[in-house]
């Protein structure tokens, strides 16, 4: 802070206490004071100080809280109210702390705690609040200068787009903007030394609706400041039009509560549905495996019994997709319960490579499992998990050509966390297709679509709407003709590591 000059000559200062000691105090600190030269002045009661400000000048009030005829905050406001300008220091006890502060609020200079008061303490206060009361006195000598920044202010608000309305504190308004006379659809001479009629209580933003006269009802937002109008208290209320708005967030709500319904009315679709078709289906698989294994004796013609694996493997087949698509529906729906347990994650892989092997060798591919920790214990859904990998394996068998390569490593990743890739040498996809294959029903690029048995767009959707139920994300890098690599993350708080007795080196 700046320090101003201040006068050489004495500064009288008058202290309202009514305990001798306290007063005595004061007296004694303000002798000792290094900025000024002080002469101090002792009443005990606020009419007593005031009768004293009416007939002696004075540049500083030092006053107690409780007085004889007077208390708390009703001293400051007296003393505030009649005491011409002059700066106010509150002097309280350390139980009036929060009164004193208080007190600043409603305009006093500062305060000071009577235990605490030291002779440095009184006289930094001191200079600072005639420091303060000298800046004051020259903002009121330059009356001239306000007047002609209140007038720019008067145009600044003119020309706003929002509505801007000055009001008494009682709600009388005293000056309007042509946006306010848009508004309110009201010329300014039917407005101002009328109520306003709006809530100016609180400063915190509120919406309010003002009809206009044509019938329309608009929603605005009203902000309420205080501020001087005349060098009389005021308050701005500025005014925002906010009806298109408010229009949008309701169209918005009513078409997201729409689509919540949808959703559910899809997903209790789809569990009956899937309830609905599970049943004659087990009985396709069920009937169909007993004809091609012949259980009760011979079919009798080959191609009967060819037949009889075909159904048994396309029921299969329709079973897997009826249960993706419950599984992402429920997913979708955040209802999608994931049972934790410790399993190990290298085990887990092995057993999805296992189920897959047929798909694997129908097209003369190798699929070898690469850079495996012995063990990677981890807290998860197992079953989700395998089901995650045996996608994205189907997924790289299906896309790779016969005779292909697909890989599947386990390797520590960052922040403790585990990885599982899945590297084919396949036919790739464009980079720039990539974020849309993880979005359900979805396929893309023509050699996709070219595909044997290409499903329904599920397995990706469902694979990153499980992994991310677990904490984790999925990625994929890819190129045309390059091959494919996709990887799941699983975050380090499901990686077990403190009690393991194998070597996990690898994931500190």
């Amino acid at each position: 802070m700046v320090e101003l000059p201040l006068p050489d000559d004495i500064v009288r200062v008058l202290i309202v206490e009514d305990n001798p000691g306290d007063a005595y105090l004061i007296e004694h600190l303000l002798q000792d004071a290094r900025s000024v030269r002080v002469e101090a002045t002792t009443v005990q009661t606020v009419a007593d100080a005031l009768e004293a400000i009416e007939h002696d000048e004075y540049s500083l009030v030092f006053t107690d809280l409780d007085l004889p005829d007077s208390f708390g905050l009703q001293t400051v406001e007296r003393m505030l109210g009649n005491a011409r300008g002059l700066p106010v220091v509150v002097l309280s006890g350390a139980d009036a702390r929060q009164t004193a502060l208080d007190a600043i609020r409603m305009g006093a200079q500062d305060f000071l705690e009577k235990g605490l008061v030291t002779a440095t303490a009184l006289d930094r206060t001191l200079a600072h609040s005639l420091e303060r009361h000298s800046i004051n006195r020259a903002l009121r000598s330059n009356l001239q200068d306000l007047e002609l920044a209140n007038r720019q202010f008067v145009k600044m608000i003119s020309d706003l787009s929002d509505a801007v309305v000055i009001v008494e504190p009682g709600g009388m308004v005293l000056f309007v903007n042509p946006a306010a006379e848009d508004l309110f659809d009201r010329a300014a001479g039917d407005m101002i030394g009328n109520p306003l009629g709006l809530p100016i209580d609180s400063h915190e933003p509120v919406e309010i609706e003002l009809s206009h006269r044509s019938g329309e009802v608009l929603t605005a937002e009203i902000r309420i400041v205080d501020t001087e109008w005349d060098g009389k208290p005021a308050l701005v209320a500025s005014l925002r039009d906010i009806t298109e708005r408010k229009r949008a967030e309701r169209a918005m709500q009513v078409a997201q509560q729409a689509a919540e319904a949808a959703s559910e009315m899809k997903t209790r679709f789809l569990a009956n549905m899937s309830h609905e078709l599970r049943t004659p289906l087990n009985s396709i698989i069920g009937f169909s495996e007993i004809i091609k294994s012949e259980q009760f004796g011979p079919v009798g013609t080959q191609r009967y019994s060819e037949y009889a694996g075909d159904i048994h493997h396309s029921g299969r087949h329709l079973l897997s997709l009826i249960n993706d698509l419950l599984d992402l529906s429920k997913a979708e729906a955040d209802s999608y319960e994931i049972v934790d347990h410790r399993f190990d994650l290298v085990q887990a892989v092995r057993d999805a490579v296992r189920l897959v092997a047929p798909q694997a060798e129908a097209k003369s591919q190798t699929v070898e499992i690469q850079s495996v920790v012995p063990q990677c214990d981890v807290v998860a859904g197992e079953r989700q998990i395998t089901q995650v990998v045996v996608n994205l394996l189907s997924n790289a068998i299906k896309f790779t050509p016969e005779g292909g390569l697909i890989g599947i490593r386990i390797r520590p990743s960052s922040l403790g966390s585990v990885a599982v890739d899945v590297v084919d040498n396949g036919i790739g996809v464009d980079p720039a297709e990539i974020p849309r294959l993880f979005t359900a029903y979805t396929q893309v690029g023509e050699p996709y679509l070219k595909q044997d048995g290409q499903g329904t767009g599920l397995g990706l959707a469902l694979t990153k709407r499980l992994i991310e139920l677990h904490g984790g994300f999925v990625r994929m890098q890819s190129t045309l003709g390059g091959g494919t690599t996709v990887s799941f993350v699983l975050p380090g708080d499901r990686v077990c590591r403190a009690e393991d007795t194998h070597d996990l080196a690898m994931f500190g």
